[in-house]
């Protein structure tokens, strides 16, 4: 099996390719820099310079002394016995990083003569992306996305129906993953692998301090407490450089906090006073008290990140990060533990899906790759390999055990206690407005009070 890295190189490769060979990337045109594409997809630039003379041997591009590499001026043709499964993938993808690999590898195994292509498209304006495929194409057959991407198709009946694919496996699946993504015009997405929202933390971080590691807590109201004891300046500059908690200001994470001090989103209104106690808790962690860090992940930070580099005990975060984080060599074992920030037991969750369009060139191609991607042997494979959950129950259950999936919550088949995006909050509308009018908020320049109150207003006026 190829290791996971080497598909990284792989897949900037056949990303370029793709570009190229769909017309996105013209004869002529020149490529990004080695530097600009290492940063682009979190490579080195060794990796980068060997997916490019990759291209370079296959006659797509030529590489020009002192400029750059430019797109050849004749692009050779693709076999025309061979068929092709194009797959689209949104960019930053820890999923498409670290688990499509395996999916196309055993996939190819049974297709021998079915190429896996890959396009990734950056979220910003994904579906206006996707959308200009139908001009320039050729179009996707499937394409890789967020629930939240999912959320924000406008016309789901430009995607097919796949209950005919999990026929056989529905009883095998969480029943909310499927319910949650199930319509009028029946399953247009399926779920490959999900995760409720929890906290990692680094045991000998606690074990240094002598502190009871968070999941040893016997009582919810423990734990904010407790933080104070895991901050300090250690090297005696005057300025914190070890915090409790590496927390993240995107719609997916803290909102956590929120609902666990029993914040409504939904109704605002109602829950107005709640809401004020969480913004000045999470005041209280990030300025007056000093025990939490203000951080947002990115493929360009990841040398950065404080809980990756041992500048935060505890990170709230999700299996998928916490999978590429262990990839990156963290130089410890990061262990699981339930989010308790306030008396109610409940957290987010986040899933990666297929979606299959209705013009797919290939929908059985496509179809046939979709029950790959859920067979048990390949979900096992890819949870033992890279550490994603799976979603089928019985996977989990053999993989990870009980007490761990207790501690993300997900000890209870039925996922009650975990909420996706689009339960929580009114609409992705709602979501944008609440970001940008937080921006003062997070920079520790406006009170909890006044961040509270904009946020009420953007609920007023939209319901006016």
């Amino acid at each position: 099996m190829k290791r996971k890295t080497d598909f990284l190189y792989l897949k900037l490769a056949g990303i370029i390719r793709e570009h190229i060979q769909s017309g996105v990337l013209k004869p002529g045109d020149f490529l990004l820099s080695e530097n600009e594409l290492a940063l682009r997809y979190g490579l080195s630039r060794i990796s980068v310079r060997k997916s490019l003379n990759t291209l370079v041997d296959e006659g797509l591009i030529v590489k020009k002394p002192g400029l750059g590499s430019i797109v050849s001026a004749i692009v050779p043709q693709e076999e025309r016995r061979r068929k092709t499964l194009r797959i689209v993938t949104t960019s930053p993808s820890h999923y498409a990083d670290y688990a499509l690999g395996m999916i196309i590898e055993a996939f190819e195994k049974e297709h021998p003569h079915t190429d896996v292509k890959l396009l990734q498209l950056s979220a910003v304006d994904f579906w206006k992306s996707v959308h200009a495929l139908r001009e320039s194409g050729p179009y996707p057959d499937l394409l890789l996305i967020t629930d939240r991407q999912y959320r924000e198709l406008e016309r789901k009946e430009e995607y097919t129906d796949l209950s005919d694919i999990v026929q056989h496996t529905k009883k095998l699946f969480y029943p909310k993953l499927l319910d949650s993504l199930t319509g009028s015009s029946g399953l247009q997405a399926l779920p490959v692998t999900f995760s409720p929202v929890f906290v990692a933390y680094n045991p000998s971080l606690f074990d240094k301090y002598g502190i009871a590691p968070p999941n040893l807590y016997q009582h919810d109201d423990e734990a904010p407490e407790s933080l104070l004891e895991l901050s300090e300046d250690t090297n005696g500059d005057g300025i914190p450089d070890l915090y409790a908690l590496s927390l993240s200001h995107t719609y997916n994470r803290w909102p956590v906090i929120a609902l666990q001090n029993g914040v409504d989103f939904k109704r605002l209104r109602e829950h107005a006073a709640e809401l004020r106690a969480t913004l000045n808790l999470l005041h209280d962690m990030l300025y007056r008290k000093r025990t939490a860090i203000l951080h947002t992940r990115n493929k360009n930070s990841r040398n950065i990140e404080p809980f990756a580099t041992e500048h935060a005990a505890m990170m709230l975060t999700t299996a998928m990060e916490l999978a590429a984080l262990k990839e990156e060599s963290l130089p410890f074992e990061p262990q699981a533990a339930p989010v308790r920030f306030g008396p109610k037991q409940a957290t987010l969750l986040v899933a990666n899906v297929f979606v299959m369009p209705a013009a797919s060139p290939e929908p059985e191609l496509a179809a046939a790759f979709c029950k790959v991607a859920i067979r048990s042997d390949v979900q096992e494979r890819i949870g033992r390999a890279v550490g994603f959950l799976s979603v089928l129950r019985g996977i989990n259950d053999s993989v990870w055990g009980k007490t761990h999936l207790q501690a993300i919550q997900l000890g209870d088949a039925r996922l009650d206690r975990c909420f996706f995006v689009h339960e929580v909050f009114p609409d992705s509308a709602f979501i944008g407005e609440m970001d940008y009018e937080l921006g003062l908020f997070w920079a520790g320049l406006e009170t909890a009070e006044a961040a509270a109150e904009r946020l009420l207003r953007i609920q007023t006026d939209e319901t006016r």
